[in-house]
C-alpha cells in the first residue's frame, strides 16, 4: 500500500484559500469541509484580514440572504432531470439541471398584471413540467413546456370552467397544491366566511371536499399504500398534510 500524501505545510494551505473567489461562498463553505485543521485556518481572524486585503476588499463576502416568506417556494422535480421553482410573481421560472448543474429562467405564459398570484407548477402525464394558473378567479388554465431545443414553447393543454364544476356560492378559489402521479388539484374556497380546502379530478371534474374550516396557504398531499387488517388504530380522516 503507497504511503499517504504528506501534508501541506499551513502557509502553503492558507495561500490556497486566499485564492478562493469572493463572489462565490460556497467555495469557503466547501473548503472548511475538508478537514478540522482548514476550518479553524478559515475561521482565523488574521486569516479573514488578509483575506480581504488580497482580494481589495473590506467588506466580508456576501453569504446570502435571511428574509420572510410567508409559505414555501413553488418548486416541483420533473422526470427531465431539472428541478422548477416558480418565482414569488410567478411572471418567470427557474430550472436547475440536476445533471449539469445548469440554471436557467424560463419565462411564464404571458398574464394580466391581476392574476399573477395564482400559478401552481406541476408535472404532466409524460413525467414534464407542467403549469395551472387561475385567470379571473374562474378560469383553470392548463400548460405544458416543451423543451424542444431552440423550438422551446409552452403548449396549452386544456382550460377550465370552474364556475361549472364548484358550486355557485363558492367565492374566488386558489390553488394550494397537486398530486403526483395523479390529475388532482387542490383548491380553496369560501363559503359564508368558511375556508374549504377542495380535490378536483381534472379528467373526470368531480369535486371532493377534504378539509373544512380550515385555512391553507399550501396542500401536501401525503398518498400511500394501506393493508386492511394491519391498522392499529383508527386511521385520521384525511391523508393531507398543510
Amino acid at each position: 500500500m503507497a504511503a499517504p500524501a504528506p501534508e501541506l505545510m499551513d502557509d502553503v494551505v492558507e495561500e490556497i484559500l486566499l485564492r478562493l473567489p469572493l463572489d462565490d461562498p460556497s467555495c469557503a463553505a466547501r473548503a472548511s469541509a475538508v478537514c478540522k485543521h482548514w476550518r479553524h485556518l478559515l475561521a482565523d481572524a488574521g486569516f479573514l484580514r488578509r483575506y480581504r486585503a488580497f482580494h481589495r476588499r473590506r467588506a466580508p463576502p456576501r453569504l446570502g440572504f435571511i428574509y420572510d416568506a410567508g409559505s414555501p417556494l413553488a418548486r416541483v422535480l420533473a422526470g427531465d432531470g431539472a428541478v422548477y421553482f416558480l418565482t414569488w410573481h410567478g411572471r418567470n421560472i427557474l430550472r436547475y439541471d440536476l445533471r449539469k448543474l445548469d440554471l436557467t429562467v424560463i419565462a411564464s405564459p404571458e398574464i394580466d398584471d391581476d392574476d399573477f398570484e395564482n400559478h401552481l407548477l406541476m408535472t404532466t402525464e409524460d413525467g414534464g413540467m407542467g403549469l395551472a394558473r387561475l385567470v379571473s378567479g374562474h378560469s383553470l388554465q392548463l400548460w405544458s413546456w416543451k423543451p424542444v431545443s431552440a423550438a422551446a414553447a409552452w403548449v396549452q393543454l386544456r382550460v377550465i370552467d370552474l364556475d361549472l364544476v364548484i358550486p355557485g356560492d363558492a367565492m374566488r378559489p386558489r390553488l394550494l397544491g397537486f398530486a403526483e402521479g395523479t390529475d388532482m388539484v387542490f383548491v380553496d374556497t369560501t363559503y359564508d366566511g368558511a375556508q374549504v380546502v377542495q380535490q378536483i379530478e381534472l379528467s373526470t371534474l368531480k369535486v371532493t371536499k377534504v378539509l373544512d374550516e380550515c385555512y391553507a396557504s399550501c396542500v401536501l398531499p401525503y398518498m400511500s399504500f394501506f393493508l386492511p387488517g394491519r391498522q392499529k388504530g383508527k386511521l385520521p380522516p384525511s391523508a393531507i398534510t398543510l
